[in-house]
């Protein structure tokens, strides 16, 4: 059985993401501040060991590393890594020690498009503050990944949302009747240059990963990707 250690997993993601790794058969650890319950209720939480740690303190005190590593984990999967700081500390710490890390990126780290649809290979522009570290990070992973063979793998997903929450629009914002007027098969005249605001997965969008590919293997390894793209 693989043990998945899932940092930050009672979030919007987490809330659907543990549910299925305990589904897939996977022994599931979950690190988190305490400070809240999971975003999404399942039966599936109760397979699943919870381990109350805050992430800010411990990294600062330069033990938050070998607490992840001391649970043994065969997958690490990162949803709260906003610093290259704070991701060289748990690579040092995980080196030689999982068969595969995952990193939850962004879309901002692109920035602007030049031309769309934008690739995993478009040159970065990132947006933002947020964008920058993100991109920061992904730089050093990838880097580690290549010179170290790190088993890194990045995801970059755009707008997330879910039950509760109203979807950000191909014309970026959140006007429901948008969606009502594509459903009918109606235009819908939006802002130049809208498609740069567009990060949602709209009705003629899916998605290019799934978790069933998140699987471990040196060919996944090194890898960024997009999480949702135009069908081919």
């Amino acid at each position: 059985m693989t043990h998945v250690v899932v940092l930050g997993g009672t979030g919007h993601i987490g809330g659907y993401l543990v549910p299925r790794l305990v589904a897939a058969g996977h022994e599931v650890t979950v690190l988190t501040r305490g400070k809240a319950t999971p975003y999404r209720q399942d039966g599936a939480w109760s397979a699943v060991t919870t381990v109350v740690a805050d992430r800010a303190e411990e990294e600062a005190a330069g033990t938050f590393g070998a607490r992840v590593r001391d649970l043994e984990p065969d997958v690490v999967i990162d949803l709260i890594c906003f610093t290259a700081a704070s991701a060289r500390h748990l690579v040092e710490a995980l080196a030689g020690r999982v068969q595969h890390f995952l990193h939850c990126g962004t879309i901002w780290i692109h920035g602007p498009s030049v031309a769309v649809p934008t690739t995993e290979d478009a040159p970065r522009r990132p947006f933002g503050d947020y964008g920058v570290r993100k991109a920061e990070i992904e730089a050093y992973l990838l880097d580690q990944a290549r010179r170290h063979g790190f088993p890194a793998t990045l995801l970059h997903p755009g707008h997330i949302s879910g039950p509760g929450w109203v979807p950000i629009n191909p014309a970026g914002n959140l006007d429901l009747d948008v969606y009502r007027r594509l459903a009918g098969g109606e235009e819908v005249a939006l802002p130049n240059p809208a498609w740069r605001r567009c990060t949602t997965c709209t009705p003629t969008t899916s998605p290019s990963r799934s978790p069933r590919r998140w699987r471990t293997g040196r060919s996944r390894w090194g890898r960024a990707s997009t999480s949702c793209r135009p069908p081919r």
